[in-house]
């Protein structure tokens, strides 16, 4: 008995290794810093600490007309600590929505997110917002997050969670069924709320 138990944790814990060995992982994670810079530098040290081989992980900083990436799968350590000073360099960086819809879709695209045969790269794709009350107040969840995800036609993707982070000191004013706008997307996306 004591003999089958060890076998049988042995083979789980294999084929648990190989099954994360080959499951794909996007994520994208999208920064509208106003204040809160330790609460979003908590974050981004995460995010950066989680990339692996099979998580293709991007940071990305809403700055006007010039958006700071980081690739956490190809950077060093130098290029992180550069894009955590741009952070701390400034309060608040501005967000553009024209140029922040075009870059990240630029960066779907650079990234091959979807094949020739119009299937999903990934198994799993996750587009995490790091957003403040002001953002919300300007409507940015529609003209941003809402635009972007039009422009995605994610109702024809699956497996993708997106989600919206905002400081946990600060209140929302929302409804459940317009989060994105009055114009609805339906799919397979699930959409989620929490506090940073």
């Amino acid at each position: 008995m004591r003999k089958f138990l060890v076998i049988s944790i042995a083979m789980n814990m294999l084929f648990s290794t190989l099954y994360a060995q080959q499951v794909r992982e996007l994520e994208i994670n999208y920064i509208a810093h106003d204040h809160h810079t330790e609460s979003l530098l908590r974050v981004v040290d995460e995010k950066y600490r989680m990339s692996t081989a099979n998580r293709q992980t991007y940071l990305y900083l809403s700055n006007a007309d010039t958006p700071i990436i980081l690739d956490c799968n190809r950077s060093d350590e130098q290029s992180f600590e550069e894009f955590r000073f741009k952070i701390t360099s400034q309060v608040k960086h501005n967000v553009w929505p024209e140029v922040d819809i075009k870059r990240l879709l630029g960066l779907l695209q650079e990234d091959d997110f979807i094949d020739e045969d119009g299937k999903q790269k990934y198994d799993y794709v996750s587009l995490n917002f790091y957003i403040t009350s002001s953002f919300w107040t300007i409507k940015y969840n529609e003209t941003l997050i809402g635009r972007l995800l039009w422009n995605l036609d994610i109702e024809k993707m699956n497996n993708i969670n997106v989600s919206i982070f905002y400081p946990e000191n600060e209140e929302l004013d929302y409804n459940d069924e317009f989060l994105l706008g009055h114009k609805k997307l339906e799919g397979a996306y699930q959409l989620f709320m929490f506090t940073y």
